[in-house]
């Protein structure tokens, strides 16, 4: 039968949240190790009625033999770790300018890579049973910024980055993880636990100098209860589906609302530049159709000698968009009467019967009115009927493949598309007719 109290292996419990959970756990009959770089900063946690499920031990999360020496210990007591509370980590206090390195990188050891460390040590054993849960601790800094702690905010919002990540990567193998984000709470961390730069640069007394003044005011007078939060977590810890970000006080919670609310105020006004107006560069364009001029094979365009301008001529007159040339086409009557495919010379389209195409043939090559021969020779073309006809069969197959690459999807035959008799005039006009596919 499992056991159903859990094994929290905590860091940082010499004050604030860490030593309140302590405290709450065990008295909820919860099996505890905790944890401080200070053994002695832990008296007065636990107990005889305790003995058997707490369990105290030294640790500087930047030292990895006492990171491995900690995970042995709490695995050979209790068999394993359910949950890892990342509670060690303290505040500093400067400017950007007024940052000194070693104390920067020391505060990224403990409260980033400190957090890694313990991580990476605990996750071999809870890929093994298939559960587990971790609990960060960061702080609203991890969400929004202020003067003076930029330095802790970029360790904060590093935490808030890299948390996210594992829960995505532990979701599968039953692992979870929580992202605390306090608020203020009467805690040491503004206190004795926070660390000051010696370096005061005099230009920033009204942005970082007056967050100094006003953090050593408040230490010990902050709004939040920390045994409250404890309490919060351990309730959030216990819920089926443990939320990913967990904001503590009303303060923080405020905060990230108008954190929030901000963004999406400050994006707003530019959210026209993330929407193309043209179609980006290369991008492949429909071929428009050339539309032939109405009144064409009039005047000077229809002749009857080599002197003029042969006519139908290559891609003249406007052009338009491709539903426009459907319309076009359709007042012009070449849509809705059917033409063999033979005469046309189109392997496309779906072959009639010879009984059928025969008059068709007949119909193309002597158009009522009198014999192709009879009319007036194509400048360039020559007078020879038979060459003559050719020439006006490719006229009549150039007119048409736009108009057939429109139709390639399938909903309409070229069957169904018809030329004027008499095209070489451009002043023929059929009666409108409407095909019913084409009109869906």
């Amino acid at each position: 039968m499992s056991d159903p109290t859990k094994v929290w292996l905590i860091t940082g419990c010499s004050t604030g949240f860490g030593r309140e959970l302590v405290k709450a756990l065990l008295e909820r009959g919860e099996r505890v190790i905790a944890t401080a770089r200070n053994p002695k900063s832990l008296d007065g946690l636990g107990g005889q009625q305790h003995q058997d499920d707490f369990l105290k031990l030294q640790l500087d999360v930047t030292t990895q033999v006492d990171i491995d020496a900690v995970v042995q210990a709490s695995e050979a007591r209790f068999g394993r770790i359910d949950v890892l509370v990342n509670n060690a980590g303290y505040g500093y206090l400067a400017a950007i300018e007024e940052g000194e390195d070693e104390a920067v990188r020391a505060m990224f050891e403990t409260n980033l890579f400190g957090l890694v460390a313990m991580t990476k040590a605990v996750l071999p054993g809870m890929r093994k049973q298939k559960s587990g849960h971790i609990v960060n601790i960061s702080s609203i800094g991890g969400l929004v910024s202020f003067g003076a702690t930029g330095y802790y905010h970029a360790t904060k919002f590093a935490v808030e980055g890299l948390s996210q990540s594992l829960a995505i990567e532990g979701k599968p193998l039953g692992i979870k993880v929580t992202i605390v984000e306090p608020g203020p709470f009467r805690t040491d961390w503004a206190g004795r636990s926070i660390v000051q730069s010696a370096t005061i640069i005099a230009d920033y007394a009204e942005t970082a100098g007056v967050r100094r003044r006003e953090t050593a005011a408040r230490s010990g007078k902050q709004p939040g209860d920390p045994r409250r939060g404890a309490e919060a977590i351990i309730t959030a810890v216990d819920a089926p589906e443990p939320p990913l970000h967990l904001v503590l006080g009303r303060p923080a919670l405020d905060l990230a609302r108008k954190h929030v609310a901000a963004l999406g105020a400050e994006a707003s006004p530019f959210e026209r530049c993330r929407r193309p107006s043209r179609p980006p560069q290369g991008a492949r364009r429909r071929q428009k159709a050339p539309i032939y001029p109405r009144g064409a094979g009039q005047g000077s365009a229809r002749t009857s000698g080599s002197g003029g301008s042969a006519w139908p001529p290559d891609r003249v007159g406007r052009r338009s968009r491709p539903r426009r040339d459907r319309r076009r086409c359709r007042r012009a009557g070449t849509l809705g009467r059917a033409r063999s495919s033979e005469a046309l010379g189109l392997g496309a389209a779906r072959k009639r019967t010879a009984a059928t195409a025969a008059p068709r043939q007949a119909r193309l090559e002597e158009p009522p009115g009198g014999s192709i021969r009879d009319e007036p020779t194509l400048s360039g073309v020559g007078g020879g009927g038979g060459s003559r006809l050719a020439e006006l069969r490719e006229h009549r197959l150039a007119f048409l493949e736009p108009l057939a690459e429109d139709l390639g999807d399938g909903t309409q035959d070229l069957e169904d598309v018809a030329v004027p008799d008499r095209i070489i005039d451009g002043d023929a006009r059929l009666p409108r007719r409407h095909d019913a596919r084409l009109a869906q």
